[in-house]
Formats: C-alpha cells, sequence, structure tokens
C-alpha cells in the first residue's frame, strides 16, 4: 500500500530565481560583488564534469570556469542551507580565478589559498546559522556524502 503526501507536507524546492538571488545577495554581503555579475548560476540534473583524463566527477556543485557557470545538483534545490553553502563554496573557486587563482588539478582549486577564502568566509560570519543545522543532519540519516569540486 502506497502512503501518499498531502500537498502540504512536500518539501518546497527552490527554484533558478532563487538562485540568482541567493548568488546577488552572497556576491554583495560576502564578496563585495567582485564576482562577476556575468556568471550564471544554475541546477543540473547529475550534477558533475569531466575531468582532464575523460573521467566524469559526480559533484553536488562545481564551477564551470570556461562557461562561468556555477552549477548546483537539483537535489540540492530542496535543501536551501546546503545550496547557499555550495553556491558560497563554488562562488570561492569563481572569485578567486577572477583574482588570477587556479590552484593545482590534484586537488581541484582546494589548496592553501582556497582555505583561507573559506576562513575568511568564516570569518566574516557567512555560515553563521547555517552549519548547525547541517551538523545535525548526518545524524538524521538525511545527508550521507557531501563532496563538491
Amino acid at each position: 500500500m502506497k502512503v501518499r503526501k498531502k500537498a502540504k507536507d512536500k518539501k518546497p524546492k527552490m527554484n533558478e530565481e532563487w538562485l540568482t538571488k541567493a548568488f546577488r545577495t552572497v556576491n554583495c554581503h560576502f564578496f563585495d560583488n567582485e564576482v562577476p555579475g556575468t556568471t550564471i548560476v544554475k541546477f543540473k540534473k547529475d550534477c558533475g564534469h569531466r575531468l582532464a583524463n575523460g573521467e566524469y566527477k559526480r559533484a553536488d556543485a562545481y564551477y564551470d570556469h570556461e562557461r562561468e557557470t556555477i552549477f548546483l545538483d537539483d537535489m540540492l534545490a530542496y535543501f536551501p542551507d546546503m545550496a547557499t553553502i555550495a553556491l558560497a563554496h563554488e562562488m570561492s573557486h569563481a572569485h578567486l580565478r577572477f583574482k588570477g587563482y587556479t590552484g593545482w588539478p590534484v586537488d581541484c582549486g582546494h589548496g592553501t589559498i582556497f582555505q583561507l577564502e573559506i576562513g575568511r568566509l568564516w570569518k566574516a560570519g557567512f555560515y553563521d546559522g547555517l552549519l548547525t543545522l547541517l551538523l545535525a543532519l548526518p545524524i538524521l540519516g538525511a545527508i550521507s556524502q557531501w563532496a563538491m569540486c
């Protein structure tokens, strides 16, 4: 016997309009509008990208510097806090790229300079109120792995 969820029980799904507003807000408050406004942000089904060796790498989010586009897996559309954190992570890649830093391919650009950028966001208060809920989710079995590149 299937149990049907009532319409009011469904979790709201964020759309690309929401994602664009989130991008503009985060860019203004935490990047001083230094991530170009021409950067496109999109949800993508089965998010991932091809590595230099041709291998397909699954990712919750990634920044495609050739297309100046940030992709977030469409499943993140149901989790606005996680989507916002993934967005800021990828915006950090974009921000550093426009400042001339690309990082090493072996660590997908997550080297020391990138870690300092995440630390800057931390100190600026970006994660305030977001991480408390996220730290509880694995305990509840809501997420198993969260990888970004």
